[in-house]
């Protein structure tokens, strides 16, 4: 269009005769134009992406292999495409995504299919590479071929991969466009056989970046459920039981946790299958903790290290969301705690941090650093519990996890509160408290307004005023939800609290409703604190040798842990009286 006259450019032809391009799109499709044979090449490549390899394009059947380095040349010398790569498998891109969008466009939709199944076709076939590390590749192609039952397979391997290597959020991006495919199976057998497995395995990936209690948890696992029974398909139904059981013990319904662990673990055992009865077992112990059974649930979490095979079970950290066994070592931990068992709740501690750390399973060792801060937490280790719940909020948030993060959020806050800066630990424990709310988790909350309530106490009478209210509302919580295992200190911290407004009378009964809770539920550790405090509440009345007796007898069914600071502040309280 233009002529070079030495010192400047002038037009060929009026300038109305030339038919400039209205838009940039008019414009990079004259461009291509200009190479009619080149373009099918272009075109073809634009459906594989905008960055593509010879091998790739070689591979997928048609005219174009015959002259497709030269056409290639073409495009690379035309501005369209950039070459780069090496000469045994060279890579090519296209200059521009608008190039690539004005090629893709170019073709009628019935070609864009066409070429979409040939691709994934291509690379199912020649490319067992990509099979293995894209599989969402092959599965995008597929979909926009409308090839949906050859697609959902790949976006459930996709999903499944990414879970694997913990990038959860990109699992359920994949899950979901699978599930939104399922709709399009005719062949019902197949179709719930799809349903099955990629809610079974989207269920561990909202989990981990959401929380257990999620409504959507929730809906997934249901959904799961309500799936019906065919030939074939009746080993997923252990999943759509384990997600409802979690789901439903996050939400504070134990009675019905209890009922599905129990389902789950006679399924195990009409099966013989280890699989299930592993994580019956360890459901069935986690769900009796909370209900203060210390003695079945150490029972049943040694039943699940007893059953458990690192080498056999680790992928039950991929498709139930956690590793069962590290869960069962967690929940070992504080049942020993709560039995008195000090030493043994400190080994097995340990024993879940190493084993989560050597299945390098991410939401597994926020698991195992979770249950480090909660037992520091229970023994008022105020340094140690402050330390581990700052290591698991900078992990779970490098991880994305919500769940720990404020659990983790609300212990720090906690023991910084413990330790002097309670203004600061109060905006803590407010603020995890909230998030607690927001992920829809019941469990654990009574004991975390405990902390709250003895946090506010350490303010003056109107602040303690309030933090009755608060442990008021979190016993009424425990009581209502049947979660025993908080409700045993709260009775110690109110009659702390009635202890700090002077209200002495209220305080005493406190401590002794808290000992003789203690003592129904069999937890010498809960009962210890509260007969310290009892002691501490009387040691200048008239009741000082009841209330030392009691200490003194809360202290010596202890044969362990016995450097552990609840011992030893107990200890020190009897080596001091002057009653012997």
């Amino acid at each position: 269009m233009l002529i070079d006259t030495g010192d400047k450019y002038e037009l060929s032809a009026a300038f109305h005769t030339f038919g400039i391009p209205a838009t940039i799109q008019d414009s990079l499709t004259a461009r291509l134009d200009r190479f009619p044979q080149a373009k099918q090449v272009a075109q073809l490549a634009s459906v594989i992406g905008r960055e593509f390899s010879y091998s790739v394009l070689a591979s997928i059947p048609g005219e174009h292999q015959e002259n497709l380095h030269r056409y290639l040349n073409t495009l690379v010398g035309a501005g369209i495409l950039f070459a780069h790569g090496s000469s045994t498998n060279m890579l090519y891109s296209f200059k521009h995504a608008l190039i690539q969008d004005t090629a893709y466009s170019s073709l009628l939709k019935s070609a864009r299919k066409s070429y979409h199944k040939l691709i994934a076709e291509s690379i199912e076939a020649t490319s067992p590479e990509l099979v293995e590390t894209q599989p969402e590749l092959i599965a995008q192609h597929y979909t926009k071929a409308t090839e949906n039952e050859k697609a959902i397979p790949f976006w459930l391997a996709a999903g499944l991969r990414a879970l694997q290597h913990s990038a959860n959020l990109e699992s359920i991006v994949h899950l979901k466009q699978g599930l939104e495919l399922v709709d399009s199976v005719s062949d019902n057998s197949l179709r719930v056989s799809f349903e099955m497995q990629l809610y079974s395995t989207l269920g561990p990936a909202i989990i981990a970046t959401r929380g257990f209690g999620d409504t959507e948890v929730g809906d997934t696992y249901h959904k799961l459920g309500e799936l019906p029974q065919l030939p074939g398909n009746k080993p997923h139904i252990k999943f759509a039981v384990w997600g409802q059981w979690v789901y439903s013990l996050v939400r504070g319904e134990l009675a019905k946790a209890h009922s599905l662990s129990l389902k789950m673990q006679q399924a195990g055992q009409d099966t013989n299958d280890a699989e299930i009865l592993i994580e019956g077992h360890w459901m069935l112990g986690d769900t009796l903790f909370w209900l203060a059974d210390f003695n079945t649930a150490q029972h049943e979490l040694e039943q699940t290290i007893e059953l458990y095979n690192p080498e056999l079970h680790h992928t039950h950290a991929y498709i139930y969301g956690q590793d069962p066994c590290v869960a069962a070592h967690c929940y070992l931990s504080c049942t020993h705690w709560y039995l008195g068992n000090l030493d043994k709740a400190y080994a097995e501690n340990a024993v879940a941090i190493q084993l989560a750390n050597s299945l390098h399973h991410p939401f597994s060792i926020g698991w195992s650093l979770a249950f480090t801060f909660m037992i520091r937490m229970f023994g008022r280790e105020f340094q140690e519990a402050k330390e581990w719940s700052e290591r698991t909020i900078a992990y779970c948030n490098e991880q994305a996890y919500p769940f720990w993060i404020n659990a983790a959020t609300i212990v720090h806050g906690w023991a910084t509160c413990m330790l002097g800066d309670v203004k600061c630990g109060l905006l803590l424990i407010e603020q995890g408290l909230a998030g607690w709310d927001n992920i829809g988790s019941i469990i654990v909350r009574p004991m975390f307004m405990g902390l709250h309530a003895e946090a506010l106490g350490l303010g003056g009478k109107e602040q303690t005023d309030n933090a009755l209210s608060i442990v008021d509302k979190a016993i009424a919580l425990a009581k209502e939800h049947h979660e025993v295992a908080s409700e045993l200190d709260l009775h110690r911290i109110k009659g702390e609290l009635h202890k700090k407004n002077g209200n002495l009378i209220e305080a005493e009964a406190s401590f002794r409703h808290g000992i003789a809770l203690c003592q129904t539920y069999r937890s010498p550790a809960r009962k210890l604190q509260a007969a310290t405090a009892l002691y501490q509440l009387l040691k200048d009345s008239e009741k000082k040798q009841e209330a030392a007796d009691m200490l003194k007898s809360a202290l010596a069914v202890f044969d362990e842990g016995l450097n552990r600071s609840i011992i030893k502040e107990a200890k020190a309280l009897v080596e001091n009286s002057s009653i012997h």
